[in-house]
C-alpha cells in the first residue's frame, strides 16, 4: 500500500506511512503531514491476488 500527495503538479510518494490490518481485513493508514494547509492525498492498495483490482482512493485533508 502506498500513500501519495499531489505536489507541484505531480503525485509524490509520502515516506513513513504506516499501514495496519486487523483480523477483519480492515486497514488503518497512519501518516504525519508537516506542510500546513489543504493537501490532496491518494491511498493506493496493490493486492497480491491478480483477481483483485488495485484499490485507489483520493481524499482532501487540511493540516492546521
Amino acid at each position: 500500500m502506498r500513500v501519495k500527495t499531489f505536489r507541484n503538479g505531480a503525485w509524490v510518494q509520502l515516506q513513513g506511512a504506516v499501514v495496519k490490518t486487523n483480523s477483519d481485513n480492515r486497514y488503518n493508514v497512519g501518516i504525519r503531514l508537516q506542510m500546513k494547509g489543504e493537501r490532496l492525498l491518494q491511498v493506493i492498495g496493490d493486492p497480491v491476488d491478480p483477481g483483485i483490482r488495485t484499490a485507489r482512493k483520493t481524499i482532501t485533508v487540511t493540516v492546521h
